[in-house]
């Protein structure tokens, strides 16, 4: 079977503050394919984060550190970690039994010149809805504007999960080994490091400092 590759996204208030989970509306997933998930609620997002701790180890954001920060507005204290390894963002989310690691595509894409979800989109065979006129300014206010928002949400989702496929297995970019397209050449071309390790630290020559 096909490898499943899932990309999440999420929508806020962007004039929401910290420590305000009501100004996040939602958190969706995708596997790209016919797995989506669309969370209204910490409550669901816990649930669905519990249900998939044996099964989802990896995750892929457009922009990750966005929806990380929405991602931790849901959950306790000290669930969401950011760390910057090699050049790489990666978002470590904890919460009971699970442990998720996400990752950014957006370096990557853009060095394929790819530097809008509508680009993506294009690319991967999935087209972005037109933005809902009140998304970003309220949360809807009619049955209308809710399936208008939940489809335009899950879309995104889905663009993002369907780029980390075209990523990996087209391109064999990794986001989760290469921070760039100058670290995959480095890789497919064997080239030499330039500078010397010596107990952990990089040796500069004097002419370069």
């Amino acid at each position: 079977p096909d490898t499943a590759f899932w990309g999440f996204d999420s929508e806020f208030l962007p004039t929401g503050r910290t420590g305000d989970p009501a100004s996040v509306h939602s958190v969706q997933f995708s596997d790209g394919c016919n797995d989506h998930v669309f969370l209204e609620s910490p409550e669901d997002l816990k649930k669905w984060l519990l249900n998939r701790r044996r099964t989802l180890t990896d995750i892929f954001g457009f922009n990750v550190l966005c929806d990380l920060g929405a991602v931790k507005e849901w959950l306790p204290r000290d669930s969401v970690q950011v760390v910057l390894y090699r050049g790489k963002i990666i978002g470590k989310i904890r919460y009971g039994s699970a442990c998720i690691k996400a990752y950014d595509t957006q370096p990557l894409l853009l060095n394929f010149g790819l530097r809008r979800l509508e680009d993506i989109g294009e690319v991967v065979g999935v087209r972005k809805l037109p933005k809902p006129a009140f998304l970003g300014l309220r949360k809807w206010r009619s049955e209308s504007e809710y399936a208008a928002f939940k489809t335009y949400a899950l879309n995104d989702a889905v663009i993002t999960a369907r780029a980390i496929k075209w990523l990996i297995e087209e391109n064999h970019c990794d986001p989760r080994i290469h921070a760039s397209a100058g670290s995959l050449a480095a890789e497919y071309f064997s080239f030499p490091k330039r500078h010397k390790q010596q107990h952990g630290r990089t040796l500069i020559p004097p002419i370069e400092r």
